[in-house]
């Protein structure tokens, strides 16, 4: 098998030899293929089953193995691969969309900067060139869509994030961030995100229990997150 698939927007390539192993080696794979929307907007992705078809989330007998949705998106000239997480695996992800300026590749969020240092997992540029995906395990399974981290007196650092753990695909390309290339355990890191940011109350939803400690501020003071820090409750 080729190691690069050059299907993403029909120019950006994906390079298979740089996903995780651990992942590939799961049978939670599915092709994907992007639809266009109006007025400007980034397209819709679909899932596509390796068996012919449409993936569904909750389905994992559309999914396949990596080599058989490779296959499928070379064959049937899709966008690319993804990653279907489940609630029987120990994995999640963040997206944070807009934080990368294509023409450089490098940050122009410097929340999206110190969120990515402070995860130290497993990060890669979105197949759109403009976003980044973080791929860590996690003993919090739960997925919270649409929230916000930055400083507010500057609204270019501003970003938007989703988290998932289930029900949900992730696109892969790669193309990681040199330096973090390899999934680690961030429970802590992540619980600590969604209980500030995203209302997540580890004591109403399984996974997890609180433990309050004084605020965790990152690099220069530019992100902070307020008191709560969260161990697994295993």
């Amino acid at each position: 098998m080729d190691n690069r698939l050059y299907a993403i927007e029909g120019t950006k390539e994906i390079d298979a030899a740089a996903i995780p192993a651990e992942l590939k080696g799961l049978k939670q794979w599915v092709a994907w293929k992007a639809i266009p929307e109006p007025e400007g907007r980034k397209p819709r992705k679909m899932p596509m089953s390796p068996h012919g078809g449409f993936a569904k989330s909750n389905d994992p007998a559309t999914w396949g193995t990596f080599d058989e949705a490779w296959a499928t998106a070379e064959h049937e000239d899709l966008s690319g691969v993804g990653f279907e997480f489940s609630m029987d695996d120990p994995y999640a992800g963040l997206d944070i969309d807009h934080c990368i300026d294509p023409a450089t590749g490098d940050f122009c969020s410097e929340a999206a900067r110190q969120l990515v240092k402070r995860y130290r997992t497993y990060c890669e540029i979105s197949p759109s060139g403009s976003g980044v995906k973080l791929t860590f395990r996690s003993a919090i399974k739960v997925s919270k869509k649409d929230f916000k981290i930055g400083r507010k007196t500057d609204p270019k650092d501003v970003i938007n994030l989703e988290a998932y753990a289930h029900g949900r695909f992730f696109t892969f390309t790669g193309r990681t961030i040199p330096g973090f290339d390899t999934i680690r355990d961030c429970t802590l890191e992540h619980g600590n995100l969604l209980h500030n940011f995203a209302g997540w109350d580890p004591e109403k939803e399984a996974g997890a229990a609180l433990e309050p400690v004084s605020p965790i501020k990152l690099d220069d003071e530019r992100l902070e997150y307020e008191a709560g820090r969260v161990r697994a409750a295993l």
